[in-house]
């Protein structure tokens, strides 16, 4: 019996508390840690690989509901966690939104962008 292939479509987000629904299809998640940066090679032609650590992302919109405020986000600093549909959760700790928030007139959704810390898999 082969395994069943699922395919990851649906996020919920919850920052400091509060739960939000992402629009389906929207989401898009970079886990963000630890890459390699170079290299180095010593006179004796020894490698030595170099290394960087990026920041996680996470970018999503969300019904635009009422209640509401982009002011629970706006300049806030927190603990972002990011549950899938397949079971999966996500935490990016000191996550703040990095772009300013959009609204499209008529659409009823916010696009919103947070940057933070590598995100770990629980």
């Amino acid at each position: 019996m082969a395994c069943e292939n699922k395919v990851l479509s649906q996020y919920q987000i919850e920052f400091d508390g509060t739960n939000y629904d992402v629009v389906s299809g929207s989401a898009s998640l970079n886990f963000g840690g630890e890459v390699g940066d170079g290299e180095t090679m010593t006179a004796s032609g020894q490698y030595f690989p170099t290394t960087k650590i990026l920041p996680g992302e996470f970018e999503a919109e969300v019904p635009v509901t009422a209640g509401f405020n982009i002011n629970d986000f706006r300049g806030r600093c927190g603990l972002l966690t990011i549950i899938d549909d397949l079971g999966g959760v996500f935490i990016m700790r000191t996550a703040i939104i990095v772009e300013a928030i959009s609204v499209k007139a008529g659409e009823g959704k916010a696009m919103l962008k947070w940057r933070g810390d590598p995100v770990e898999s629980l």
